[in-house]
């Protein structure tokens, strides 16, 4: 959708939804007709305004990348997950065409 916590999850009357997570359960905020008023319930949410709090943060750089930070992951890092405490405990993946893509492993964050 291009909206944070808005998804499409039918074709009905209100096909969009909002969702966060709350003390690791999924919450589902409500229906909607439009994305836009869905993003509209989101911006309204303590999530959205940690998130407002996180971007407001000085960027996290890694050879003239910005790494975008996630409290939600527990690698402190968005779309990089820690497995184990091997020789490469760490993995990133992203979400391509609606596939999970594993870019590798990695020894550190």
């Amino acid at each position: 959708t291009g909206f944070k916590g808005v998804y499409k999850v039918s074709s009905g009357a209100t096909p969009y939804h909002v969702q966060v997570y709350r003390n690791g359960d999924k919450v589902i905020l409500g229906h909607f007709a439009t994305a836009e008023e869905a993003a509209r319930c989101y911006a309204r949410t303590p999530e959205a305004k940690a998130d407002l709090a996180v971007s407001a943060a000085p960027p996290v750089l890694f050879d003239g990348v910005e790494l975008i930070t996630s409290e939600r992951s527990n690698s402190g890092f968005k779309c990089v997950c820690k497995l184990h405490n091997g020789a490469t405990p760490y993995y990133a993946q992203v979400y391509r065409k609606g596939k999970n893509v594993v870019l590798g492993r990695y020894a550190t964050a």
